[in-house]
């Protein structure tokens, strides 16, 4: 079920490349960083104000990605962020990135929220609304 959906941009720059001037495979789950945060902004949570004010943190407790075909520097890419699971104390989001119209990965992060200590908390207020909406 997708409950909330966000698209972001990125344009490759050369510190995303490695030797062999392709994109180097972690930087693709700093992209999904991006997209989940904006992703998080449209529904409300700013991810600075929430660690600052509210001392919770969201950290990955899991992490995948499938990459399809290389990315170089310059390349334009859309990235598709959505949130499709919401349990009591995660949630997960699922990316797809494309370059022009051929999809280039596809990957997807699960994230709890916890206090300072990581211990396990419920999840946000305005992640939960979202699930009773649908």
């Amino acid at each position: 079920m997708i409950y909330a959906k966000n698209t972001t941009k990125h344009r490759v720059r050369h510190s995303d490349t490695d030797d062999w001037q392709i994109v180097y495979y972690a930087n693709y789950f700093r992209w999904y960083e991006h997209g989940r945060t904006e992703l998080l902004r449209k529904i409300g949570i700013e991810v600075g104000e929430m660690e600052t004010k509210e001392k919770l943190l969201i950290p990955v407790i899991e992490a995948k990605n499938n990459y399809f075909a290389p990315v170089k520097f310059d390349d334009e890419l859309t990235l598709e962020s959505q949130l499709t699971e919401i349990g009591n104390t995660h949630f997960k989001v699922d990316y797809v990135l494309f370059k022009r119209k051929q999809k280039i990965s596809e990957g997807y992060t699960v994230h709890v929220f916890t206090d300072r200590n990581l211990k396990k908390k419920k999840i946000h207020a305005k992640i939960e609304k979202l699930k009773v909406k649908k």
